[in-house]
């Protein structure tokens, strides 16, 4: 899976609860064969320890 359809995988899983990403960016670590997608999620709210996406 590339950049791109990485992205797209995790938008459609927020779309199931009516948030969307902002400020997003993807690393890959070839060293340790991973990806990172880091971004804020619009909509969400945090409480001590978690998030609630209700």
């Amino acid at each position: 899976m590339n950049k791109l359809e990485k992205i797209n995988h995790f938008n459609r899983s927020l779309q199931k609860y009516g948030k969307v990403m902002v400020n997003l960016d993807v690393e890959f670590d070839e060293e340790n064969r991973s990806t990172i997608l880091i971004c804020d999620i619009k909509g969400t709210m945090y409480s001590e320890g978690s998030y609630d996406f209700h």
